[in-house]
């Protein structure tokens, strides 16, 4: 998923750095050009629109797993979140007392 998202977007820079190009160039460019980057752009917006929903569906199907799990476990989900909750607070307070040395 990451890589189809990192292609539309590099496509996507590639074509606006060419409509840049076009809109800052002097001359008068034939309009079968402007129509060409016109589609090209028009695809890469629909690529990317369509990676955008994936990622969203992506996420809310993985939410629901979460929530599902945490209400099918709700003693190991309070577990693992203690034990978190310990270990991150274990490496703060040695941060905490090897700087203050």
């Amino acid at each position: 998923m990451k890589s189809a998202t990192t292609t539309a977007e590099s496509t996507l820079e590639q074509l606006i750095t060419e409509a840049q190009t076009l809109l800052t160039s002097g001359e008068k460019k034939a309009e079968s050009e402007v129509s060409a980057l016109h589609a090209r752009l028009q695809k890469a917006l629909e690529a990317t629109r369509q990676g955008t929903e994936a990622a969203a569906k992506f996420a809310k199907k993985s939410a629901a797993q979460a929530d599902e799990f945490v209400h099918e476990r709700p003693y190991v989900t309070a577990g693992v979140a203690a034990a978190l909750g310990l270990l991150v607070g274990f490496v703060v307070s040695r941060q905490c007392n090897s700087s203050a040395r």
